[in-house]
């Protein structure tokens, strides 16, 4: 990778090392999202740091704060994770749910929502789906098939899965 690297390269790089990472044993039985947000945003730290010709930045909220935020209707929002280019502090934000069969259609919804309003001002947008429960592989492809129509790549981790 070099300074030339597209965001949208970036996101697919982090979607692809997400799903292979294989979660924690303290995290497997976790529910609690902001533990996850901190799990998700050192993974996409390391992968970051291990491209050659790194120039990048992440930042974590809110452990770290610093995450360019998005204002709109009359408040602001913040992506839970934020890769930053030497040029650019909106070059990728990371948005990040956890899943279980209690609330899933609102928490889809709110990513789906919140995704959508860091499109502008952030090159790309990545959604980082914590399965805590168990969901019908369908479900999850639907889920992917309605953010793909927004052109929003989405990673799936799965705390349960050994």
């Amino acid at each position: 990778m070099t300074q030339l690297a597209s965001a949208a390269e970036i996101a697919n790089g982090i979607v692809a090392y997400l799903q292979g990472s294989v979660v924690s044993d303290d995290l497997r039985t976790c529910r609690d999202e902001r533990r996850f947000r901190t799990w998700v945003g050192q993974r996409v730290r390391e992968w970051v740091r291990a491209q050659p010709g790194n120039p990048f930045t992440v930042k974590i909220e809110p452990d770290e704060g610093g995450v360019f935020p998005v204002r709109e209707f009359g408040t602001s929002f913040w992506p839970d994770v934020s890769v930053e280019s030497p040029a650019s502090r909106t070059f990728l934000a990371v948005e990040i749910k956890c899943l279980g069969r209690k609330g899933l259609p609102g928490h889809v919804a709110q990513a789906l929502g919140q995704s959508l309003l860091y499109k502008d001002p952030y090159e790309e947008v990545v959604a980082v789906f914590v399965l805590v429960d168990p969901l019908e592989t369908d479900v999850i492809a639907a889920i992917g098939k309605k953010f793909a129509e927004h052109r929003i790549p989405i990673a799936t981790v799965e705390p349960l899965r050994v």
